[in-house]
């Protein structure tokens, strides 16, 4: 990816950092559905840790993190996100709790320095997954975890299959298939690796309400060089909602299929 479409990403998630949490209960359960029982079991044995949250976007869960006991890094590439979460989250006490700017494919963070790195809902942005696993793996200590969610292919299938009705342009963004996520867990070395792919779904009273919700988490953006002609114009989108309706069920919504990729990586 260039540092360009990089650039654009990260402006597309700051520009949506004061929207974000109102719009994130997807993020926010998947997010519990991951760190929940990460803490439950290592609820005795926290002190002194050190952890990273990685794509730590508002910092919803790296405070969660810090109020655990351990001391956190809340890292993220869109500098928006960072600054919101700064103002938002300053009741923790800065031993506790520290922000940083950077890229998951190229930490700017020493080796062995980190007892689990935690990201959720973030990877799925890397150009290069494998290579940000390679960095997560050199900065966990011996024995260290990565915890992770991903997006997985045939995620926002009913989106994609509206925007089909009007034109062969793709207008969501596309995910990896769990072979190529497996593919990229092999390139670092860990010891032990878990996968669980499961289905998320959300349901919408219209298409538009899901098209805000990805514009309020700053995941509407799709690259340049992908997007058709009229994208987001008035007819487009009311053909797409139209295209939409045959999803409807029986309790009169609208539902948003994800595929979410649960991983636990054990250096």
């Amino acid at each position: 990816m260039s540092c360009y479409a990089k650039s654009s990403i990260a402006q597309a998630f700051s520009k949506a950092a004061a929207s974000y949490d109102s719009a994130a209960q997807f993020q926010r359960d998947t997010g519990h559905k991951l760190l929940d029982p990460i803490l439950t079991r290592s609820a005795n044995a926290l002190g002194g840790q050190r952890w990273l949250d990685l794509g730590s976007g508002t910092g919803y869960f790296t405070e969660l993190l810090a109020q655990s006991g351990v001391q956190v890094v809340g890292l993220d590439l869109a500098l928006g996100m960072l600054n919101h979460a700064k103002h938002e989250r300053s009741s923790q006490p800065s031993h506790q709790l520290s922000w940083l700017n950077g890229d998951a494919e190229s930490l700017p963070l020493q080796d062995n320095a980190f007892d689990l790195v935690f990201s959720t809902l973030a990877l799925q942005w890397c150009d290069d997954l494998g290579r940000a696993l390679k960095e997560a793996y050199r900065v966990l200590k011996p024995q260290g975890e990565m915890h992770f969610t991903t997006l997985v292919a045939g995620s926002l299938t009913e989106l994609t299959q509206a925007w089909q009705q009007v034109d062969n342009k793709p207008h969501v963004n596309a995910f990896l298939p769990l072979s190529d996520i497996q593919a990229a867990t092999q390139q670092a070395p860990f010891a032990h690796v878990e996968l669980q792919v499961l289905p998320e779904v959300v349901s919408y009273p219209t298409a538009l309400a899901l098209l805000k919700d990805l514009k309020g988490i700053g995941a509407n953006h799709v690259p340049t060089s992908a997007r058709a002609p009229g994208l987001g114009g008035r007819g487009a989108i009311a053909a797409m909602c139209q295209g939409y309706e045959r999803f409807r069920d029986h309790q009169g919504l609208l539902p948003a299929t994800y595929q979410v990729c649960y991983a636990r990586l054990i250096k």
